[in-house]
Order: structure tokens, then sequence, then C-alpha cells
């Protein structure tokens, strides 16, 4: 069997595979040095938490106006834009002197964010009747390989240049995800949102399986949150582990993250019911914690992250349950809700995890293994319930090279010929 550049998944979700993949090595890069970085400038604990929140009360804004404006304007510039900032930023961060300056890097992160739900939205239009698949490959399976590798390169580029060129390197790893962007055609997604009436926020909120799952996927990412987010410092302080060393186990999480991709590719009942392998991630990942509030032992420590990789793989099963349950007509704002409340509780569990920090450094693992273990089981407990068939957008997946003519609006591609069902 040939090998493709795209692995099966056609042109356009090809270069959502690998746009996904930079992104999330940019995002391994700069997420396991980033809490450090603004405490070595001369931030309180408690201020890390406020600045690692901040994204929490722009992310709202950014999302819902860059939601609006993907259905007006070339979506391709927008994404290019908005990541430009993202890299700026980080830029920008690396030669900061003191921690007031890093806000503005907060502000400029904060655009760049708003390609996932876009790029989310994208994915079940050129998947086909492989919804589940796309999103393991594309949100999973890739980007958890990427995080493999990034952390031994973040170890290696810390021992010799030090934090700033672990910035640095997530600068240019998100530089490349976003030349991925400049190859994609959106037009498919602007006939879709053509089709009906547009969608709005309450045609969302009404809709009671999206609304369930993304209620789910928020509350349980801010539990498991409180856990994951000040844990460099943690092992830091508690366990005298040096920066390069922890970039390094955060490999682990990345193994985690990547066997629970493949688990979902191979076994059915995680292919079919990613709702419920959601608890199952959960569970793993609170369990992780646990041992690292309980062992110094670094082999334990290690086996800890791998666990941990539930957190990431618990985020895409419930994206894949939006992708198989929520009409087609509301997909696109569905991801944007699920990206503001989903990254707003990352945001928030930073500002929590710093105040029960000061009281305990183990009490944010103690409080996330336990609210953790309850939202699986609450998970259990809806899947139970059912979840009412809705129809999918009734769009084959690419498996060919389209031929790419130019259109009137700069940039963009023109629609590709309408397939029959």
């Amino acid at each position: 069997m040939r090998l493709s550049w795209h692995f099966g998944l056609g042109r356009e979700l090809g270069f959502v595979f690998w746009a996904l993949t930079l992104f999330e090595a940019a995002y391994g890069a700069f997420a396991t040095i980033w809490p450090l970085w603004i405490e070595h400038l001369g931030a309180s604990i408690t201020t890390v938490g406020l600045i690692l929140g901040m994204a929490g009360v722009i992310r709202p804004f950014v999302l819902l106006g860059g939601s609006w404006l993907a259905d007006r304007v070339n979506t391709r510039n927008l994404l290019i834009v908005a990541r430009s900032f993202l890299v700026a930023g980080i830029v920008f961060a690396a030669f900061a002197r003191t921690w007031e300056l890093l806000l503005i890097t907060v502000v400029a992160y904060s655009f760049g964010e708003l390609i996932f739900p876009i790029l989310h939205a994208h994915i079940p239009v050129h998947a086909g009747d492989n919804v589940g698949r796309a999103f393991s490959l594309t949100c999973t399976i890739g980007p958890s390989l990427a995080l493999i590798v990034t952390p031994v390169v973040t170890s290696a580029v810390i021992d010799s240049f030090g934090m700033q060129g672990a910035l640095l390197l997530s600068a240019g790893l998100s530089t490349l995800g976003t030349l991925c962007i400049a190859g994609m055609n959106f037009s498919r997604d602007r006939e879709l949102s053509r089709s009906d009436t547009a969608a709005t926020i309450a045609d969302v909120v009404r809709h009671t399986n999206t609304r369930d799952i993304i209620a789910f996927h928020a509350v349980t990412v801010f539990a498991l949150g409180l856990g994951s987010t000040l844990l460099p410092n943690f092992l830091q302080h508690q366990r005298d582990l040096s920066p390069g060393l922890i970039a390094l186990l955060a490999g682990g999480s990345a193994v985690g993250t990547a066997i629970f991709g493949f688990a979902s590719l191979r076994v059915t009942g995680i292919r079919r019911a990613p709702f419920l392998a959601a608890a199952l991630t959960t569970g793993c990942t609170a369990t992780g914690f646990l041992l690292l509030a309980l062992s110094d032992l670094l082999p334990v420590i290690a086996f800890a992250f791998i666990l941990r990789g539930g957190f990431f793989a618990t985020w895409t099963f419930l994206l894949t349950a939006i992708g198989q349950h929520a009409p087609a007509k509301i997909q696109s704002r569905a991801f944007a809700v699920v990206e503001i409340f989903g990254g707003g509780a990352v945001s928030f569990s930073p500002v929590v995890a710093s105040v029960l920090y000061r009281v305990n450094p183990s009490l944010p693992l103690y409080i996330a293994v336990c609210f953790g273990l309850v939202m699986a089981g609450l998970i259990v407990l809806r899947y139970r319930r059912g979840f009412e068939p809705e129809p999918r957008i009734q769009l084959v997946a690419d498996q060919t090279e389209p031929v790419e003519e130019m259109s009137g609006l700069p940039g963009e591609m023109q629609p590709e010929p309408a397939i029959p069902a």
C-alpha cells in the first residue's frame, strides 16, 4: 500500500493534518516552558495563574468575532493573519525583560486560536462518512506524534539556548503550520454556510445533544486543567526537576494521547462512541494526577505523564462527538462555542489552581483527581440516556487533487463541482 502525504484523507484534510500537527508541536514547545518563563521574569505564582487565565477573557471576543468574519471575508487570509499575530507575539515574549510585557503576547496568542474552530468545522465538510477517522488522524494521532518528538527537541534547545530558545522554536513551528493554511480551499464551507439560513449561537444552545456535549466538554476540561496547568511549576519546586527534564517528560503525555488515538481507529466501541471514550480518558488522566501527587520516583512520574495524555484525547473525543451528533447547519457555530467554553476553562483553571497551589502545592492535583472521576461518571450516565441521531454533512471525502482556479476573491479558489450524493 502506497503511503501518500495526506494518509488517505484527501488533499484538504491532508493540509489540516499537517497544519494541526505543526501547531500542536508549536504548542508543545510553548506550553511546557510558558509558566516557567513568566515566573522567571519576576511574576509570583498567583500572577502566573492570572496571566495564564487572561486568555479566557479575551478568547470569546476573538472567536465570536472571527466566526462571524469567516462567513464574510476570505477565510484563508483571515487565518493567515490571525496566526501571524500569534507568531509575532511569541517572538516578542522571547525578548521581553519584564513579565508585564507578556500581556501583549497573551493578546496576540488569543488571535491565533481562531484557527481551531474553523479547521474543526472544516473536517466534517471533507470527511464524508469517516468523521471519526478524520478527527482521530487530524486532531489526535498527528498532533500527539508531534508532541512525542517536540519535548526531546525542546529539551535539547533549552539546554543549549535556554528557555528563550524554546519560545523561538515554537514560533518557527507555528510559521510552518501557517504555510499549510495557504494551500487550503474553504469554498465548500462557504457553500454550506449559504445553503440555509445562517445558524446562530441560540441554535446551538437549543439543540440538546450539542448543548450537552459542549457543557460536558467545558466542565471536564476545567476539572483536568486544575491538575495540569501548573504541573511544570510543581515538578520544579516540589520534585526538583529541571526545565529541560520537564519538557522531556511532557513527551509522555503525547505517547498517551497517541495510544488513545490509535485505539480510536482500531477499537470499534471507541470509534462508534467517542463521547463514552471521553469517560475512559478522563479517568486515566485523573489517575495520572494522583500518581504525580503521591510519588517523587521518576519512573512513576513518567508513567503518570503517559496517563495525562488522556487530557488531550478527552478534548478530541468530545469534538468528534459534536461532529457526529450536531446537525450540519450549526456545526461551525458549535465548534466556535466549544472552543470558547473549552478555552475559557483552560484559561480559568490556572487562576483557581494558583490559589489552591498557595494553600498546598499538591492540592490542585488532588482536587483534579476527585473532580475528574466525578465527570467520568457523569459522562457515562449521560451516554446511557442516548443521543438522537442527526443528519451529517452529505459531502464525500476528497481522494484526488482538485483542479484549482482563481476566483474573484483574492487568495480563494473556485468551488469544486458538486458531487452527487
